[in-house]
């Protein structure tokens, strides 16, 4: 059945490819806007304290539309795909074929009642929510990976050619300093039906055959039975570590490797004490699995109102959102997200290995404790400059363009926080393939701490590789360090004085476009037919103060000059004396100033690609032809469209993807590739290997483009963006 309203059917055919990543949404009626209590949805079943929770639905209304899209018709008209389908026809009708055979048993009622209601379960809701035991054992997995890999390293670096390193004792151990963490996840994910007494029904021959199958088994005799939980019931299997043949296990070997039987038998009591409990059964109209230690998330399910997932703050964005055709709802806890920051951990592993391997240098105990002390303070100097973990929600919806989403960063930051419009949202070029504008205002904090860590760098240079050297080399050193301070301190006072303050409104951006075609970029390439699309990558930047800018830029200049002739003077044959930095064609057009950079014509590429850099007392741009510089720095109404179509909204960054104009622009070397291609060598006709091509191209543009903003709002950041999605014509 074809949808009534064409655009809306346009704008869905790309959401079923992605909604398989989404693992956000609900099964949500029309309602008033703002009125939670009126959602149908699992959030309302989950509880508070979850540690996670993401949900997606629609599912069979995507497909749907998928199914019913001119792109869909056109994707399997393809000779390739129809030749394909015949083939997984003939193969699906050999009856001694896995596929033939399950086709077969599909066949019966009992079959087709069995595949109705795998479609079911997936045709409207699946959620999935976890309490911390997932952290938990992610964690496990994290620091297993890192301790194991440090514990290498250092085994690399008292063995190098690794004669004395054992696998299988490196693994054991670092399992047992993690045990804590080594615990089976507790979840449950649920599936909204539309026809409960089908899977009633598949449930009590499941529980046959489940009682027929494992009680005549001894090993599994009292594991699988019917239990309560709640109001409901559900099928449980109970399994614990204690069913593994601990008599098979290898653990003399182990023993043999060096590791005590103490520490083996802690191993095995942790693992026999484990236990792995998964349930089936109906809540309602869910579907329910329980996968987990205990049946807890089970238990907490469907909590009073108040304790309910959709009652914390977190969440309250959502009311705003309750009357659109939500496809998603996420939630992450900032516990979790903690558990999750595996930098921390990796630089906390950092400090752990070196503390290890300081025993093994030979050094003073007063070294080893300032080493210790410095690293300690450099890794407090890195973790401060990382996001700290927040819980975040997210939400998507369709939309008449196609899929909207917004994210909310639990970071606490304000609304009345001063965020002003993107200028440099005017020096993209109009509508770019890709863009990223951001603020991000020059830190001299960390700005002062980067320099600290240089002159620690040095002062360790000094006292432990100074040594080493032959008297004559460090002489030579020493004297090139002495003149080299001078011209490092003059470097910092560009900086401080000229580039910080050049640059202090903090806005940057990455723009990459293929206005720039030529037939033969190269001397030594075959030139083409038509002008080609080449990648246009360009940086820009606001400039609060041109004169600076120029200033410091020329102090970096002038310290270039002095560090090569003090290469020569400590170095004679290292440069050669005429030899300096190239220097820029100057030219001024209107307010513009332009430097530009001829490359040798012995590398025989095009004359247009000359690396520059444009400067106005508003904005600096660098990019590798003057045209695309001038047309950067030119003030033009952006074009990108989406969230981003004002460009004086309040943003801190903004970003787009013209997905539909990278493939126009890749398709004429699509086409140059094919016409490379040697008919004698290939089965199919190079022709309609062409055609066919182009229409996967097309099918592929039905996805136009992904925008995207961010901005503070009352306690959160806001990540809004929105997918394009538009079907191809009909033919």
């Amino acid at each position: 059945m074809k949808l009534p309203h064409f655009r809306f059917r346009n704008d869905l055919f790309l959401v079923g490819l992605t909604v398989a990543v989404w693992w956000s949404g609900a099964v949500l009626p029309r309602a008033a806007a703002g009125d939670l209590e009126q959602l149908d949805a699992s959030v309302k079943l989950v509880p508070g304290d979850a540690a996670f929770y993401s949900s997606m639905l629609r599912n069979r209304e995507i497909v749907e539309n998928i199914l019913e899209s001119n792109a869909w018709t056109k994707l399997m008209n393809l000779p390739v795909t129809q030749l394909g389908l015949k083939d997984l026809r003939l193969y699906a009708a050999d009856p001694q074929t896995d596929l033939g055979r399950f086709l077969a048993a599909m066949e019966n009622p009992e079959g087709q009642k069995l595949l109705a209601l795998l479609c079911d379960m997936g045709s409207s809701e699946i959620f999935v929510y976890g309490d911390q035991s997932a952290g938990d054992f992610y964690q496990f997995v994290q620091n297993f990976s890192n301790e194991l890999n440090n514990k290498l390293m250092m085994m690399r670096f008292a063995d190098p050619y690794g004669m004395s390193i054992q696998p299988e004792r490196l693994i054991v151990r670092t399992v047992l300093e993690n045990l804590d963490r080594l615990v089976v996840p507790d979840m449950v994910i649920g599936f909204k039906l539309t026809d409960a007494e089908a899977a009633k029904e598949a449930l009590i021959k499941l529980e046959a055959l489940g009682n027929a199958a494992l009680e005549s088994a001894p090993l599994m005799k009292g594991h699988f039975k019917k239990e309560t939980v709640g109001k409901e019931k559900y099928l449980v299997l109970r399994l614990d570590g204690k069913m593994f043949p601990w008599d098979q296990a290898p653990l003399e070997e182990l023993e043999d490797s060096g590791i005590s039987k103490a520490k083996l038998d802690k191993l095995a009591a942790h693992i026999k004490a484990m236990k792995l409990v998964v349930a089936l059964g109906l809540h309602g109209d869910y579907l329910l699995l329980s996968v987990g230690s205990s049946l807890k998330c089970l238990e907490n399910l469907a909590p009073p109102e108040g304790r309910r997932l959709i009652d914390r703050p977190e969440l309250k964005p959502l009311e705003q959102f309750t009357d659109r055709k939500l496809i998603g709802i996420s939630y992450v806890s900032q516990s979790l997200y903690q558990k999750l920051n595996n930098v921390d951990r990796q630089l906390n592993g950092m400090v752990e290995t070196v503390e290890q391997v300081l025993p093994l240098l030979g050094l003073t105990e007063e070294q080893n404790e300032r080493i210790q002390n410095d690293l300690e303070a450099l890794v407090a100097d890195l973790k401060s400059w990382l996001p700290k973990p927040v819980a975040t929600t997210a939400v998507s919806y369709l939309v008449p363009q196609g899929v909207e989403s917004y994210q909310y960063a639990w970071d606490g930051s304000s609304a009345a926080e001063t965020v002003e419009p993107l200028s440099l949202l005017r020096h993209v070029g109009g509508n770019p393939l890709l863009g990223v504008v951001g603020r991000s205002k020059p830190s001299l904090k960390q700005y002062n701490t980067l320099v600290k860590w240089v002159k620690t760098g040095w002062s360790y240079f000094k006292e432990f590789g100074m040594g080493t050297l032959p008297d004559e080399e460090r002489e030579t050193v020493e004297s090139f360090v002495e003149d080299l301070v001078p011209l490092l301190k003059r470097l910092d006072r560009a900086n401080r004085e000229m580039l910080f303050p050049a640059l202090e409104d903090g806005q940057s951006a990455l723009v990459v476009d293929a206005k720039f075609t030529s037939r033969q970029l190269q001397a030594e390439m075959p030139e083409m037919e038509e002008p080609m699309p080449w990648p246009e990558p360009a940086l820009v930047w606001s400039v609060s103060d041109a004169e600076k800018l120029k200033r410091g830029v020329g102090e970096y200049y002038a310290v270039s000059d002095k560090f090569l002739d003090l290469l020569r003077k400590h170095e004679p044959e290292a440069i050669p004396e005429d030899w300096q930095l190239p220097r820029p064609v100057i030219t001024k057009k209107g307010e513009a100033t332009y430097y530009a950079f001829p490359l040798p014509e012995e590398w025989g590429l095009d004359r247009r690609v000359r690396p520059n850099a444009g400067l106005t007392k508003d904005v600096a741009a660098v990019s590798l032809t003057l045209k695309t510089t001038r047309r950067l720095l030119k003030s033009t109404p952006p074009a990108v469209g989406g969230v981003l179509e004002d460009p004086g909204k309040p943003r801190s960054v903004a970003a787009w993807l013209n997905w539909a104009d990278a493939l126009d622009a890749a398709r004429p070397w699509i086409d140059y590739a094919l016409g490379e291609i040697d008919p004698s060598e290939f089965d199919m006709n190079v022709n309609s290997l062409a055609e066919q091509t182009h229409a996967v191209v097309d099918v592929l543009k039905v996805f136009r483009s992904m925008t995207l903003e961010s901005y503070p709002e009352e306690g959160c950041t806001v990540t809004h963006s929105r997918m394009e999605i538009r079907d191809i014509p009909e033919e």
